[in-house]
């Protein structure tokens, strides 16, 4: 499949080699090399000053590089006026894909309802030997299920494959720089086309995870933009079990990796979402 056809690829950076952890985004832009037949790799640059850029030309010749300031939303709408080719994909820049993730993920396209699938991203812990995770199948396809139940309520722009003519003409609202990736498959879904959730294919997630810097107020900030573009339901309850759907994920989580930090990241994440969330809608005086 991989001579047969080329896709483009949008790939967002900002800084990419010092944001992630070590080695991180190189091994993220090998895995794209050697998983995806590219025919254009899009970059869509926030101003990167660690080289970043550099990087990106060691591993691919066709390039094409837009540099814009433009918030997250925007800036895969930006990716996506480049695209030449009848389907592309977004990977983010913190991901490893599986081996022959084209492959297995271009089946599905046979079925002309679908209109994009996604690979379920698979968390990461530093303290977890990369051989293990993929080896461990029991383990990750319970987790893989977890991600995929959670990517069908929030969607995922981490590893997608999307038909071209869907969304050339999509419009992502400027402010929405978080949980655009849930708009751009509530904009699929909308146009009566299927968004797959797989496990297999599936990438490695080795996000630099942030949750220790989240507060009521980073809460309440993600809760209005949710609700301001409709990403989700405004009832208690919704948020309530949305809350209680991270405890599953986070004892996965420690369990895969017997690392108490990330996991604990995890659960710190929803449980400030789900604060600013009664905050936002109600006017509650919380405080950390």
């Amino acid at each position: 499949m991989m001579n047969e056809m080329k896709i483009d690829v949008v790939l967002l950076t900002k800084n990419s080699v010092s944001r992630n952890a070590p080695g991180v985004f190189e091994e993220s832009l090998e895995s794209i090399m050697r998983n995806v037949p590219v025919n254009q790799l899009i970059v869509v640059d926030g101003f990167s000053k660690d080289g970043t850029l550099d990087l990106i030309h060691q591993f691919f010749s066709n390039v094409k590089v837009i540099r814009t300031r433009a918030l997250r939303g925007k800036a895969r709408e930006i990716g996506i006026k480049h695209v030449k080719t009848s389907h592309f994909m977004f990977v983010d820049d913190d991901v490893i894909l599986c081996k022959d993730w084209f492959n297995k993920a271009f089946q599905y396209f046979n079925n002309s309802s679908v209109g994009a699938v996604w690979g379920a991203d698979i968390p990461w812990s530093p303290r977890l030997e990369k051989d293990t995770i993929l080896t461990c199948d029991n383990m990750r396809t319970h987790l893989a299920e977890l991600m995929i139940s959670n990517f069908k309520i929030r969607g995922g722009t981490h590893d997608i494959l999307i038909r071209t003519d869907i969304v050339k003409d999509m419009k992502i609202p400027r402010g929405l720089h978080l949980f655009e990736d849930n708009y751009i498959k509530q904009y699929i879904e909308n146009k009566g086309f299927k968004v797959i959730a797989t496990s297999d294919p599936y990438c490695i997630h080795k996000r630099k995870c942030e949750a220790d810097q989240w507060d009521i107020d980073t809460g309440v900030q993600m809760a209005y933009l949710r609700m301001k573009y409709g990403r989700q339901r405004k009832t208690f309850y919704y948020m309530a079990k949305n809350f209680l759907r991270s405890f599953p994920k986070t004892f996965l989580i420690w369990r895969l990796s017997k690392d108490y930090i990330p996991a604990n990241k995890q659960l710190l994440m929803y449980y400030y979402m789900f604060l600013g969330y009664l905050k936002a809608r109600f006017g509650l005086n919380l405080k950390r």
